[in-house]
């Protein structure tokens, strides 16, 4: 590494971080801890280091592990990932400068604070906090379907739709019997509607660049089996949604206290009442393929975005929302655990539409199932065509095509 050039601290290891240091000019270390699954990772690139820790969520290991290695001063650090915010939040402030302050970063992280802060402001869910499942009582009836879920989750891990007592009563008694598991919980109102995310980032309490995408099907959906897939909105085919959305998302970024920063928010849509929902938002780069498209749609790397806002730059957007195509992105499905590797990617690309694949899962690691958590995945792939429902079929088609050639490849 160059010590003469700025530092950058990574909560966690992102290939498209790394990338976009390296474009940069700077050094980035990344944070590594089981997580990360270190042993699959590639190579250390030019300008690249790592430092492992137990934990990056705790911030004794981190510091200690940071210390260890004598890397105690950094430019900048960010979060890539929902999980480590608030830990990222916290040592910035010993080895760097804080980029997000911890009652903002607890603001992004706790969803029923995040709701707390926003109800008399937007149309939010209501909600019943479970400090802990272990001493929870049933004092009120519920307005069944109900969900429930983590205070602090990601990816929709343990997050359950409860359509009666008995079931919600079921769902308390496994958490309260498994402290591996989540022990502080919130019940909230379930919201009718197309779920949908809007991603960009924010710098100095303005608004830039955003995405409004379409969810295929509400992410719950996925302990059904459904698969992860969002199609992108054109900004200049929709613009009535964008300006309509321009000033709820504003109003929620405002509130939370996030005035430089990347961010990703999920909001539910009623066409009965015309009526925008708010559901959760994180101070960071949306996962999936999200991204990709991004920089598909307006060639802009949003991970260059989150680096310079954290180096304390004002990252403006000054260009029209010009799009030429409509841009989408699907998980791929579980695979058999009979499947000894997985198509050349050139295969796929070959596909119609299909721009980019990439694989999560490599031989030897254990299967992913889908349906477990957003963030358990096979591989993804990016998607563009002239209309909507263009997009969908090519996704759909996609899908059928590779699970044919992987039956092939058990």
């Amino acid at each position: 590494m160059n010590e003469n050039k700025r530092t950058l601290l990574s909560f966690g290891y992102k290939e498209e971080m790394v990338d976009a240091c390296k474009k940069m000019g700077l050094n980035i270390v990344s944070l590594v801890d089981p997580w990360d699954k270190p042993e699959y990772l590639p190579p250390c690139k030019d300008g690249e280091s790592r430092v492992f820790t137990q934990d990056n969520t705790k911030n004794e290991l981190i510091l200690s592990a940071l210390a260890r290695e004598g890397k105690l001063s950094f430019d900048a650090a960010v979060s890539p990932f929902e999980t480590t915010l608030v830990s990222c939040s916290f040592i910035s402030q010993v080895v760097s400068k804080p980029f997000i302050e911890p009652l903002t970063a607890i603001a992004f992280r706790d969803k029923s604070f995040q709701k707390k802060l926003l109800r008399n402001k937007l149309p939010v869910a209501d909600l019943w906090f479970i400090e802990d499942v272990n001493k929870f009582e049933i004092r009120e009836q519920y307005p069944y379907p109900i969900i429930l879920k983590p205070v602090a989750g990601a990816g929709t891990s343990h997050t359950y739709k409860v359509d009666n007592e008995q079931e919600l009563i079921s769902h308390i008694r496994k958490h309260a019997e498994d402290r591996s598991l989540p022990q502080s919980m919130i019940i909230e109102e379930f919201i009718n509607g197309e779920e949908g995310h809007v991603d960009g980032w924010i710098s100095n309490g303005q608004l830039q660049l955003f995405t409004v995408s379409k969810y295929g099907q509400p992410l719950i959906n996925i302990h059904q089996g459904a698969l992860v897939q969002s199609i992108a909105l054109r900004p200049e085919l929709h613009k009535d949604l964008y300006d309509r959305l321009e000033g709820f998302v504003s109003e929620a970024l405002m509130t939370l206290g996030l005035e430089n920063g990347v961010f990703h928010m999920e909001f539910f849509y009623n066409k009965d009442e015309d009526k925008f929902t708010f559901s959760e938002c994180g101070a960071r780069i949306g996962g999936g393929l999200i991204a990709h498209m991004f920089s598909h749609m307006f060639k802009i790397d949003i991970n260059e975005i989150l680096v310079r806002l954290a180096l304390g730059e004002e990252v403006l957007w000054d260009n029209d929302n010009k799009t030429s195509e409509y841009t989408g992105w699907i998980y791929l499905p579980t695979i058999s655990p009979d499947t000894k590797s997985l198509p050349d990617v050139s295969i796929l690309k070959k596909r119609p539409g299909v721009t980019k694949v990439v694989y999560n899962w490599k031989p030897g690691q254990e299967i992913q199932d889908t349906r477990v958590s957003t963030v358990h995945r096979t591989g993804m792939a990016l998607v563009v065509g002239d209309s909507e429902e263009q997009v969908k079929d090519r996704m759909h088609a996609l899908i059928r095509y590779f699970l044919e050639l992987t039956e092939i490849n058990k």
